[in-house]
């Protein structure tokens, strides 16, 4: 898959999580500082290994490290419904942990040669509208 390819696929997997979990920006993109200290990183921010799909597929569990309204830092869980639809966020995981393999430490989200910012989101969204 090019690398175009597998952007587009990060940002629409971002787009359908986000949305299904009510996710602030900043819980689910990341500055290129935030890649320095990867232990850091894996404690605070999404990666592959924060996705635990069930038994049957009907659900996903999101484990949030940090969160606004989470004040005890303990972490939050978010259920994520499979909905069979083009906006389904099971479905949408599935295929990019799938055609996307990373590491379990990597980001759960990536583009091409820069982080999954607020700016470089941001700026995807606006060229796709």
């Amino acid at each position: 898959m090019t690398a175009n390819l597998l952007d587009d696929l990060n940002f629409a997997t971002a787009c359908r999580v986000a949305f299904a979990g009510f996710l602030r920006l900043g819980e689910f993109t990341y500055k290129t500082e935030d890649l320095n200290t990867r232990s850091i990183f894996s404690a605070t921010k999404l990666t592959r290994s924060d996705v635990r799909f069930s038994s049957s597929l009907d659900h996903v569990q999101l484990t949030l490290k940090r969160s606004k309204t989470d004040r005890r830092h303990e972490g939050i869980q978010i259920v994520l419904a499979k909905t069979g639809d083009e906006a389904c966020p099971v479905d949408a995981l599935q295929k990019l942990l799938l055609l996307d393999p990373k590491e379990p430490d990597a980001p759960l989200f990536s583009f091409h040669r820069k982080p999954f910012s607020r700016n470089h989101f941001l700026s995807t969204l606006s060229t796709k509208l």
